[in-house]
Order: structure tokens, then sequence, then C-alpha cells
């Protein structure tokens, strides 16, 4: 009995079969990580379900004597295509994140990785080698011949092994299974920090691609149905502005009027299509009115990450050769400055634009500015009773601007609540400016007061052009910040920056 060759045999089911479940227990990274690593957005879907199947076959192709050779040379063949992958990455200075076992572990590729998969080679290479002239015995019979030999020692050793491997899987299992949440709400955290620019390493996140890399690629149907894609978009040689846009969105909607004038103005000079979600009839519905040429529906914000749009409305500008023209800018006034960059309009003109309706002024929709008073409102709250901003003199308040309807909105809901429920003394009072029907509000529960305010029009006179978004205004009424955009940056304007966390883990 070769007790190394069982040994190699429980290692390699092992590994493999951890990778396997913890990879099928997150697909959505297992799709990033095939991205990441520089293959197709097509080969995302089928190789994050394909590739953990794989390593299952492999698991348990080695673990039997009789085919264990066969699961030798499969996990020899996988190692070898992700040692060929992990080496052309690192000669091109890149390390994106291995994923090897989903959220349980996953960190850059580097000489580490490498290691490891040539130690796991080495116990393939054993079980094949082994494998050509002897099967072996599986694991029990293993155990078996030791007892009725009378060889103890080696018995108790092969006893222990086995025992290490079960214990080791009992722990994995179960660490997994314990702080999955939680590992999924930190990367969730540290993915918007990113997307935020609040981490120096994720430059990239925050700003969309590299400008001058190449556009990635997309096809999506039209509203009437028809297939287009960014090639057919930069067939007529101009530049493209893609806007990420969701019907459900307020400051979306306000912005289609532009848009349009934007088509008829600039048509010649630019081409625009709108990215947006939901169905057809929800968008029709919202851009019947206005003619606009190219609004292309995705199913689930595939285009937008892709782009790194992590808000609405927001746009990018692809030059007419299809590479990357700026970055991912967010907000109409942002984006009223991209079109005029774009068609090539002076400074002014994007100074002068207020981002709503068309409507020319001198002041920027953002001209609030830190010390001046704010703006007064009056506002119904969940139960129709009449809420002023006045009222809330006194202490540090936090305007956040909300869409139930708001996906960015949704993600943040749990944050927020446990921000309310752990919140320091000296913490502002919160003040939710919202949009939606009070019914949707209110099944949110959150403990502050809820104002509903439909046509967005106090957002407007504070400057802010999407959701979520925050304001803080100071205890005398004073404009306390600026505009806030964002969940990290909501967060972090209300005090909670540091305890982000903590919040994860509570």
């Amino acid at each position: 009995m070769n007790l190394v060759l069982i040994l190699g045999r429980l290692i390699l089911a092992g590994v493999f079969a951890l990778a396997a479940i913890t990879k099928l227990a997150d697909r959505d990274g297992s799709k990033k990580a095939v991205t990441d690593f520089g293959l197709p957005n097509s080969l995302a879907h089928p190789l994050s379900l394909l590739l953990p199947l794989v390593e299952l076959v492999i698991s348990f192709l080695v673990i039997f004597p009789r085919s264990g050779s066969w699961g030798g040379v499969g996990a020899l063949a996988l190692l070898a295509i992700f040692t060929v992958g992990i080496c052309v990455n690192l000669a091109r200075g890149r390390a994106p994140e291995c994923h090897c076992f989903g959220q349980l572990h996953s960190a850059p590729i580097g000489w580490p990785t490498l290691v490891r998969n040539c130690l796991l080679g080495g116990c393939a290479g054993l079980v094949v080698w082994q494998g050509r002239n002897e099967h072996g015995v599986s694991v029990l019979q293993a155990i078996n011949d030791l007892v009725y030999n009378h060889d103890v020692g080696g018995a108790f050793a092969a006893v222990v092994v086995a025992l290490a491997f079960v214990a080791q899987g009992w722990l994995m299992f179960h660490l997994f299974r314990q702080h999955g949440r939680m590992l999924v709400r930190i990367d969730d955290l540290e993915t918007t920090l990113k997307e935020r620019g609040l981490l120096a390493v994720a430059a990239q996140a925050q700003s969309g691609l590299p400008t001058g890399s190449s556009a990635p690629s997309f096809g999506l149907p039209l509203l009437s149905g028809e297939m287009t894609s960014l090639e057919r978009l930069l067939e007529l040689g101009r530049p493209v502005l893609l806007i990420f846009s969701d019907p459900r969105c307020n400051p979306c909607n306000a912005l289609l009027p532009d848009v349009a004038r934007w088509e008829r103005e600039e048509g010649s000079r630019l081409t625009i299509a709108i990215i947006s979600r939901g169905t057809v009839e929800a968008n029709r519905a919202k851009t019947i009115n206005y003619g606009l040429k190219n609004v292309l529906l995705e199913q689930d914000r595939e285009v937008s990450e892709t782009y790194y749009a992590q808000g609405t409305p927001s746009a990018v500008l692809i030059f007419s050769d299809g590479s990357i023209g700026s970055s991912v800018v967010m907000g109409a006034q942002a984006i009223a400055q991209l079109v005029v960059h774009a068609t090539g309009r002076t400074s002014h003109d994007a100074a002068a634009f207020d981002g709503r309706h068309g409507h020319h002024n001198h002041t920027p929709q953002s001209g609030l500015r830190i010390g001046q008073k704010a703006p007064s409102f009056r506002l119904l709250d969940l139960e129709e009773k009449s809420v002023e901003l006045d009222t809330f003199k006194g202490r540090d308040t936090l305007l956040l601007f909300w869409n139930p309807n708001c996906g960015f909105c949704r993600s943040m809901l749990s944050d927020l609540k446990a921000w309310e429920q752990y919140r320091r003394k000296m913490a502002p009072q919160l003040l939710v400016v919202s949009t939606g029907t009070a019914e949707s509000n209110r099944a949110m529960q959150l403990r502050s007061t809820v104002v509903l305010d439909q046509s967005f029009g106090v957002g407007s006179l504070f400057g802010v052009t999407g959701t979520p978004s925050a304001v803080l205004v100071n205890s005398e009424g004073l404009i306390g910040s600026t505009v806030s955009v964002g969940a990290v940056a909501v967060l972090s304007l209300a005090g909670a920056a540091e305890p982000l966390a903590t919040y994860a883990q509570q």
C-alpha cells in the first residue's frame, strides 16, 4: 500500500472539491474573474458554471482507484491552463484576483499562486505516474489492510491523515457558512469604495475604463426589438455618448428633454445612445414624447458594469475609433459638460448649462456653497404631516435624497439601517427626501423622518442630480458640505466612514 499515493489523492480531492463548491456559491465573482483574466465577456457565464463542474468531476475521479489516473490527468491539464493564464497576466503586469476559492479566499495572483499550482501539479503527477502500473486501493481498503497486517503505526498515521482532512473540510464548510454573508458585505463595501475612488488602488474603478483603451463591445435590443451594437453606433464615424439611465430614476427622466435637444442640435457631430433597464413598455412611456433614436435595453446592468457606470444618470464618451474617450461622469451637469467637450463647444457653454429641461442660466446647478443658507422647503411625511427643514435647526442634519426604486439606494439600505441603530451621539440627524409612494418608502422601515418629493424639486434646489446623494446642513441652517453621491460617500458624510467595516460585522 502506498500511503503517499493515498495522501496525494486526498489532497487533490479536497482542494478541487472545495474550489468547485465555493465557485458555485459565488457565480457573480466567478464571472468577474473570467473577464479579469482577459477572456471575452461571452465566456464568463458558461465558464463560471463549467469550471466548477469540471473540478467536481476531477475530485470524484481521483478518490477512486480505477479512475484515479484519469482524475490526475484532468487535474494536471486544468492546473496547466491556470498556470499559463497566470503567467500571461503576470507578464503583462496585471494581477487580477485568482478567485480560486470564491468568497472563502481570493487574492491577487503572484508567485505564491504559481508555487501552489506546482505543488498540486506534483500531487497530480504522482497519481498519474503510480496509476500507470497499478490502480492502488481505496482509502477505506488501505486502512483495512494496515489493520489486517497489524501495521498499527501505519494504520494510525492513515487514520490521522483521514481525520485531518475531514476536520479541515468541516472547518472550511462551517467557516464559509457562518461568515459568507459577512464576506459578501465586506466585498460589496470594498467594491463601492473603489467605485467612488476612496481607495487609492481603485482609481480605474472610480473613473471607469482607462482613456484610450478599447471600448468593450456589446449587443442590445432597441425598443423596436431590433438588435444593435457598439459597432453599428460607430459606423457613422462620430463619437458615441453612452448615457446610462433607468425609467424609475427621476433625475434620468428630467434629463430626457436635454438628451432629445442634444440629438437635434448635435446629431451631425455626436451619436447618443441611452442604455436603460426595465421593460420595453416602461421605457417607451418615458421616452415616446422625445423621439429618441437609440434607447437600448440591458437585462441586469451587464453593460453598465462593463463600463464601471455605478449610478444613474451617468455617461461615458467613446471616440469614433472605438476607444474610451472619457471617464464615467455622473449627474445631469457633468453629462452636459461632457456633451460640450465632445462637440467642441466652449467651457462657458458648459458652465452656463444647468442640466434641467434645456434651460440656461449663469449659476451652475451645484452652485450652493458651504456656509450659504440652506433653501427652505416644506413637504409631507409618510403620515401626511407637514415637515419643514427649519424645524430641524439646533442640530446638524443630513439631507438624504432617495428613490426606493433605485438599485443603488436599495443596496445601501441595510448599511443605512445599521447607521441608524449604532450611530454615535454626535452624528447628524437624518431627513430622507424621497420619491416614490408612501407604501414603498414605508416598506424600508427607516427610523428617521421620510418626506416625499415626487417632482425631485428639493433635490434640484440643493444641486442634486442623482440618488443616493446627501448634503449636510449644520445646526444654524447653513450648508455644511458639498453634494456627496453614492453609498460610501453618503455614509462617510454621516460620520460612518470609520464604522463601515464594523457595520458589516454586526
